[in-house]
């Protein structure tokens, strides 16, 4: 595992988009921490539990609980809808 120290010293040998992924990479995990421990208290907010990913309609996934979600062809109607909307 790399260390804090080990990261810093090879920091300035990436290039400036992998010094980018790497701030991204940081800014997505600090940010899994806040939502954990707003949900559940400091005790879970250990990030390694959940998975970000990079769209934000992803990160917000299982946030909300629904008591009855909707069905695939409900979802279908609800895009098809959505989509005549926008482009008539």
């Amino acid at each position: 595992m790399t260390t804090y120290e080990e990261i810093v010293e090879r920091l300035p040998r990436l290039t400036v988009e992998e010094q980018v992924e790497l701030l991204e990479t940081i800014s997505r995990t600090l940010r899994a921490r806040m939502i954990v421990n707003r949900l559940y208290g400091s005790a879970r907010a250990d990030a390694s539990e959940i998975t970000i990913t990079e769209g934000s309609a992803e990160r917000l996934l299982g946030i909300i609980k629904t008591d009855d979600p909707p069905s695939d062809e409900e979802v279908d109607q609800i895009r098809y809808e959505h989509l005549i909307k926008k482009y008539s």
